[in-house]
């Protein structure tokens, strides 16, 4: 009973999922809810079709531990959610991803 209430609302479930960065090999860049507890495409409300690469992980803008601010401005262009991602911290160590809370 439990499982099927939980499948039953699971899109519910996934739109209040939220993820700490880890690695960001596991993330997508466009659609997961990474930042602001939102995805990038809903925040600059955007649709997938207007993407190059759609499927670009957070990975691919973290560079020596460190957001690559130069390649975030190029996709991006947008100066408000470009720094808010600068905002959040990496791990300094290599830790997997993991959903807030647990």
């Amino acid at each position: 009973m439990v499982w099927k209430n939980i499948l039953k609302y699971r899109e519910l479930i996934r739109q209040g999922l939220i993820w700490t960065i880890g690695d960001g090999k596991d993330i997508s860049f466009w659609r997961d809810n990474w930042i602001e507890n939102r995805n990038l495409l809903d925040l600059l409300k955007i649709e997938d079709h207007d993407i190059v690469d759609v499927e670009l992980k957070v990975s691919d803008f973290i560079e020596d531990k460190q957001w690559n601010g130069h390649k975030l401005n190029l996709y991006l262009r947008n100066r408000d959610i470009v720094q808010k991602i600068i905002g959040i911290p990496i791990p300094i160590s290599d830790i997997k991803i993991r959903f807030a809370g647990d």
